[in-house]
């Protein structure tokens, strides 16, 4: 008998050096995690200087402090957010990306590498923590591990999308 599942993935969740709990928190709750048990068997986590406890985590998890461009290899898919620097680390190491904007930052660069990014097909994601519900954020996931890499065509001037 075929399984249900496809892929069973290992998962790196990113938020940068600053702090998104809102994506954490939502990620730990029974919903989130009921449907994303079943594809992901680890979990390794850079947590910036947001939440590192859970009280409804039913995958393993590593906590990620050092190493971490290195720990990117271990892992199939990255869900982050949409911070430059994790974004090419990222496509750097060929990795399929789920990406959620941080409104929760003083400007709104996140948003407009997003646009930039999902107009280019090079990562799946939410413009805002609000659009992401758990089987939604489940079958992109499994979207980015099937297909997890466009690449670049085009020359990306990430300098010039900040300073418009």
């Amino acid at each position: 008998r075929q399984s249900e599942v496809e892929f069973i993935m290992k998962l790196f969740i990113s938020v940068g050096t600053t702090n998104f709990d809102s994506l954490l928190r939502k990620l730990d709750s029974d919903d989130y995690q009921a449907a994303l048990s079943p594809i992901i068997s680890e979990i390794l986590l850079q947590p910036g200087t947001g939440l590192r406890q859970f009280q409804r985590l039913r995958i393993p998890l590593r906590i990620v402090t050092t190493d971490y461009f290195e720990r990117l290899d271990e892992c199939d898919v990255v869900l982050c957010h949409c911070g430059a620097g994790t974004v090419l680390d990222a496509i750097s190491k060929k990795k399929g990306i789920v990406a959620v904007v941080n409104h929760y930052l003083k400007d709104n660069h996140q948003t407009e590498l997003f646009d930039a990014m999902i107009s280019d097909r090079m990562c799946l994601g939410f413009r805002n923590i609000e659009e992401m519900k758990p089987d939604i954020l489940k079958d992109l996931l499994l979207r980015a591990q099937k297909q997890p890499f466009k690449p670049v065509t085009k020359k990306v001037n990430l300098f010039n999308l900040f300073m418009e």
